[in-house]
């Protein structure tokens, strides 16, 4: 068990390996904070490299990766990550995806609020 000290509301969770995995939620008193977390070498820590700058505030309903280099984050906005970097990628405006599977980078689904229901990425 990990106590969880950021007071984070978690809903999602996915491993690429048994030593590195990222967490995602909401907290509207995350402060400077991320809603992403990123497990490696047994502790967590924020991830605060989202694009946009340090800091950025966004809800993180759903993550998915199909490797560790090729990985989805959806919610209030959507990233994608390389390996290296997350990178936001663009929504449909009137989409808000809050769930995501993934095959590959050009092959992601989503299904959420709005217009439109279901959600096809190719980055």
């Amino acid at each position: 068990m990990h106590d969880d000290p950021w007071g984070i509301e978690l809903y999602s969770i996915c491993f690429t390996s048994p030593d590195h995995g990222w967490a995602g939620g909401m907290d509207a008193n995350a402060g400077d904070e991320s809603n992403l977390m990123e497990y490696r070498n047994g502790k967590w820590r924020y991830f605060l490299d989202l694009p946009g700058g340090e800091g950025i505030r966004t809800n993180i309903d759903d993550i998915h990766f199909s490797a560790a280099d090729c990985g989805w984050a959806v919610g209030y906005s959507t990233f994608f990550w390389d390996g290296t970097k997350w990178r936001e990628v663009k929504r449909p405006p009137d989409g808000y995806p809050n769930a995501v599977f993934t095959l590959s980078e050009e092959d992601a689904w989503a299904v959420g609020e709005g217009r439109y229901r279901i959600m096809h990425y190719e980055p």
